[in-house]
C-alpha cells in the first residue's frame, strides 16, 4: 500500500479511537487549564519585577527570566498531558480499552525526562523563530520586501526542518525509555523513512478540519444574508454559538493529531498494525515485517 493512503488509513482508525473514547478530550483541557494557571501566574510577576525598584538591568533580566519560565512551563504543561494521551492512545490501539489514569502515571513517570525535552525544544523554537523574525526585519529594511520575503521562506523552511525531525520525539520519549537527544535521533530516522504516512495522515486529518468549519460556516453565513434584518437581531448570539463551534472543531482537531501521532508512530516503530487500522494495512503491516 503507498504510504500516504496508509496515512488515510491510520488518520481514519484515530477517529474511530476518539469516537470510542470521547474521554480522552479530558487531556487537552487539562493542559489548557494548566497553561492559563501558568500565565496567570506569571502575569502578576511580571507586573511587580517591571513595577519593582530595581535598576533597569536587573528589571530586564527578572522580566526575561520569568517570561521565558512561564513559556517552558507551559510548554511542559502541554506535552505532559499530549505524553499522556499518546500512552492512552497506543493503549487503545494494543488492548481495546485505556483510562485517563493509566495515560497520565505513564507521562508521570517520565516527566524528568519530557520537562527537558520541553525545555530543549521550547528553547530551540524560540531561537529559531527569533532568528527568523530578526533576519527578515533586516533584509526588508536593507534590501526590500521581495529579499525579505525570500529570506523569510528559508527561515521558516529550517524551523519546519526542525518540527519534522523532532516530530516523532515525544512517542519516542514516552515508549521507548530514551533521553531527549536519542528521542530525536530516533525520530529523525522514522521521519526520513516514513514521511508518507505522516503527510497522508496530516492532510486528511487538515482536510476535514477545514471542511468543519467552511460548511457550517458558508449554510450560517447563507442564512444570515437571505435573513438579512432577522439575522441581524441575532447576530451576537450566532458569533458566540460559532466561537464555541471554532472552539471545539480545533478540540477535536487537536485530539485527533495526538492519537494520529501515536498511531502512525506505533505503525512506523514497530510494525504492528491493529485489526481497527483497517485490513489493508494490516496486510501490509505484515508484508513489511516479513521483509
Amino acid at each position: 500500500m503507498n504510504s500516504f493512503f496508509r496515512g488515510w488509513h491510520i488518520a481514519k482508525a484515530s477517529l474511530g479511537v476518539l469516537r470510542a473514547q470521547p474521554k480522552l478530550m479530558i487531556l487537552p483541557i487539562c493542559s489548557a487549564a494548566a497553561m492559563l494557571g501558568i500565565i496567570a501566574l506569571t502575569l502578576p510577576l511580571l507586573a511587580v519585577f517591571s513595577a519593582g525598584n530595581a535598576d533597569e538591568n536587573t528589571t530586564d533580566i527578572l522580566v526575561l527570566v520569568t517570561a521565558f519560565g512561564g513559556y517552558i512551563a507551559c510548554y511542559f504543561a502541554m506535552l505532559f498531558f499530549n505524553a499522556a494521551l499518546i500512552f492512552c492512545s497506543i493503549r487503545y490501539f494494543e488492548t481495546g480499552s485505556t483510562t485517563i489514569g493509566e495515560g497520565l502515571a505513564a507521562a508521570g513517570r517520565r516527566a524528568l525526562p519530557i520537562f527537558l525535552w520541553a525545555l530543549i525544544a521550547g528553547t530551540i523554537g524560540l531561537i529559531l523563530r527569533i532568528i527568523g523574525e530578526t533576519l527578515t526585519r533586516l533584509a526588508r529594511k536593507e534590501f526590500g520586501a521581495i529579499v525579505a520575503f525570500v529570506v523569510k521562506l528559508l527561515t521558516a523552511g529550517l524551523y519546519g526542518l526542525w518540527l519534522a525531525a523532532s516530530y516523532f520525539a515525544l512517542p519516542v520519549l514516552v515508549v521507548e525509555g530514551v533521553g531527549p537527544i536519542d528521542a530525536v535521533r530516533r525520530s529523525t530516522h522514522l521521519i526520513k523513512t516514513h514521511w508518507g504516512d505522516v503527510l497522508g495522515g496530516q492532510s486528511m486529518l487538515g482536510l476535514l478540519t477545514l471542511l468543519a468549519i467552511l460548511i457550517p460556516g458558508a449554510l450560517v453565513g447563507g442564512l444570515v444574508y437571505l435573513a438579512q434584518d432577522a439575522a441581524q437581531a441575532y447576530l451576537g448570539i450566532l458569533v458566540g454559538i460559532g466561537a464555541v463551534y471554532l472552539g471545539l472543531v480545533m478540540l477535536v482537531s487537536s485530539v485527533l493529531g495526538i492519537i494520529f501521532l501515536a498511531g502512525v508512530y506505533m505503525f512506523t516503530a514497530t510494525g504492528k498494525a491493529p485489526d481497527i487500522f483497517g485490513e489493508d494495512l494490516v496486510g501490509s503491516a505484515l508484508k513489511t515485517k516479513a521483509a
